[in-house]
């Protein structure tokens, strides 16, 4: 269940922050408070695959290089849960190159978004994703 703040037709967004680095999620959290969002974290992609099988979220944040599973493909496995097929998935790495671009979009991101993140350009594509909501 979502729990939300609502005011007349709002809803708090629901999303997951996955990323290994307890430092990463911290930052992300702090980055996202402006939100106002209902924020879960995994720490790794199979904790993430097994959160999406079970809860809707509005938007997922992935990084890429992580232990157990990395984000490719937890990103394959999660387009394969009913309730988050059509969810953004916004990809987070320092592997900016073409290749692990187009190797993130291949797996089933939206986006590819490098770091060091800049709080400004996350926030304004999650804005953009929030506001386009997808069934």
């Amino acid at each position: 269940m979502i729990m939300s703040n609502t005011t007349e037709n709002t809803t708090t967004p629901h999303l997951l922050v996955v990323d290994d680095s307890i430092d990463n999620l911290t930052l992300m959290s702090f980055y996202l408070k402006s939100l106002r969002a209902e924020l879960e974290t995994a720490s790794n992609g199979k904790d993430a695959v097994e959160r999406c099988k079970q809860i809707k979220f509005d938007l997922i944040l992935m990084d890429i290089q992580m232990p157990e599973m990395n984000g490719y493909e937890a990103t394959q496995l999660i387009r394969q849960c009913s309730c988050n097929m059509q969810t953004p998935i916004l990809a987070l790495t320092a592997h900016s190159d073409q290749e692990n671009i187009d190797r993130a979009i291949s797996a089933g991101c939206n986006e590819h978004i490098s770091k060091p993140i800049q709080q400004l350009e996350l926030l304004d594509k999650i804005h953009s994703y929030l506001s386009h909501p997808r069934d």
